[in-house]
Parts: structure tokens; sequence; C-alpha cells
């Protein structure tokens, strides 16, 4: 075991909000207010760290106003098309004891 190296490494890091503003969910005509928070992210030994995506999933809005008991998610690849608040919880819950990083 003590030539192991680690290479890669994925991990998911789930997170439960309140208060966030409701987000339409991407190609349909449905909003929800957002109540978990799924980063994904993947460190690699050539890489360094990086986010692959971001998955935001809570109740749906219904048009009364009232929440509905069916819930939706909403997937982001690409850090540059997440909403602001979603970039800041990415920032300030990024993982820092990766196994093979120096950070």
């Amino acid at each position: 075991m003590a030539d192991t190296t680690i290479t890669d490494e994925t991990r998911s890091i789930t997170l439960t909000v309140s208060g966030a503003p409701d987000m339409p969910v991407t190609y349909t005509k449905m909003t929800i207010a957002p109540a978990r928070v799924v980063f994904t992210y993947r460190w690699t030994k050539t890489g360094g760290l990086y986010s692959t995506s971001v998955e935001v999933s809570g109740p749906r809005r219904l048009k009364a106003g009232n929440l509905s008991e069916v819930w939706a998610e909403d997937k982001y690849v690409s850090p540059k098309d997440w909403p602001a608040w979603v970039a800041e919880l990415a920032a300030t819950n990024e993982p820092r004891d990766w196994a093979g990083s120096a950070v």
C-alpha cells in the first residue's frame, strides 16, 4: 500500500439551503424554490481542483404562489452559467483536504 498514489478523486457536496431566490428551470416553464444544492468536484494530479457540475433542486413554485410537493431540479455544467448565489456557495464550500493535493 505504500506505493499507492492517488491521481484522481471526485466528491459530491450536498448542501440544504433556505432563503435562496426562486429560479427558473432550464428548458421548461417551471420555477423552483431551491432547497438542495449538490456540487460535484474533481481533483486530478495533472489538472488540480475544478468543479464539474452543480445541481439545484427544490419544490416547484405553482402559479398561485404556493409550493408543490413535487420537486424539480436543474443542472449546470459550466460555472459561467451558475446563478450568483450558487457561485458564492461554491466559493465558500470548496473542499480543501484532497488526499493528493497540496491545498
